[in-house]
């Protein structure tokens, strides 16, 4: 990936797992009087490949798809799936195997980037 408008990602694949940081410079507006022109934001996110005996936990964390397949959280088998909360733009499959259950149908999620500095008054 290209950085682009100011937002460096970076992707690093690690068998069956994908782990995704965006690094973004955001300008200030007030601390610029203290001598601060902008700060460092960065979001992470992590994907998981797994298989119909892959046990997945992130008790701490969300876990959301922006997929929009009727089947983008699929759970076979035994496997289980533990979160604070499971959210999915598309729909779920093995829906017993998480705790909790899934929410389905929600918004896609997108980056958003913060409006130009200019346009802040």
């Amino acid at each position: 990936m290209n950085e682009q408008d100011g937002v460096t990602p970076q992707i690093d694949v690690h068998g069956q797992t994908v782990d995704f940081q965006v690094t973004m410079s955001v300008p200030t507006t007030f601390a610029r009087i203290a001598g601060q022109e902008s700060f460092q934001v960065e979001a992470h996110a992590r994907a998981l490949a797994s298989n119909d005996t892959t046990d997945y936990e992130a008790i701490d964390c969300s876990t959301y798809t922006n997929s929009t397949n009727s089947w983008s959280m699929c759970a076979v088998g035994n496997s289980l799936r533990r979160s604070s909360a499971f959210y999915s733009a598309g729909g779920v499959s093995g829906e017993t195997n998480f705790n909790p259950p899934p929410l389905v149908d929600q918004p896609p999620f997108k980056i958003r980037l913060p409006p130009a500095a200019a346009l802040c008054h």
